[in-house]
């Protein structure tokens, strides 16, 4: 529960352009060192024509892990619900029951919705509870 002028900062990736495009946006993570990555394998599972679920397959080289007997690649895969902004916006919203002042960064920068110079990885929404 938020009270009154409390703050909840959420964030999630930009699903929006990995459903347009197929493959996760390419600028730096800014959660983790993200030149490390050298390959993130993107897949959409589509069920009823609507997006079911995104998985993404990621191999990391980790400089050093032989000294330590372990492999220099690792492979992880993580799946997550693909909600765009504007479902995920309106999410917040009902949560609140439409008293909040809700703004939404990319990759913690200034965001206008249909910016495609420099898609952001992850969107973060400050949403401060106005009664």
């Amino acid at each position: 529960m938020v009270r009154p002028g409390g703050i909840l900062i959420i964030d999630h990736r930009n699903y929006d352009y990995i459903l347009e495009t197929g493959r996760a946006p390419q600028g730096k993570n800014i959660y983790y060192k993200s030149d490390l990555t050298q390959d993130i394998a993107t897949s959409v599972l589509w069920v009823n024509n609507k997006p079911h679920m995104i998985t993404l397959d990621y191999t990391i080289y980790v400089p050093k892990a032989s000294l330590h007997s372990l492999p220099e690649v690792s492979k992880f895969r993580l799946s997550y619900y693909p909600h765009r902004l504007e479902s995920f916006k309106q999410l917040m919203s009902e949560a609140f029951h439409g008293k909040l002042e809700h703004q939404v960064y990319g990759d913690f920068k200034s965001y206008s919705p249909g910016q495609t110079a420099a898609p952001p990885c992850y969107f973060i929404h400050v949403c401060r509870k106005t009664a």
